[in-house]
């Protein structure tokens, strides 16, 4: 189910849907969960589910990480 969404919407950013060690190792049990990781492999945030102002709000911060 969710590879279909992944592909119907094109996402360009790393899925772990499916990626059990990920998922426990980020203690995962709410999808959508986005944890946004820098550079450096800090977790930057992380945001349970999803609406416009929280897609608006992960933007932003990507937006900042890149200009770091």
């Amino acid at each position: 189910q969710i590879e279909g969404i992944i592909k119907r919407r094109n996402f360009k950013f790393p899925q772990i849907a499916n990626d059990n060690i990920l998922r426990k190792m980020f203690a995962i049990q709410v999808t959508p969960t986005f944890v946004l990781v820098d550079k450096q492999g800090v977790v930057r945030k992380i945001m349970l589910g999803t609406s416009r102002q929280k897609r608006d709000i992960m933007l932003s911060l990507i937006s900042k990480m890149c200009e770091e």
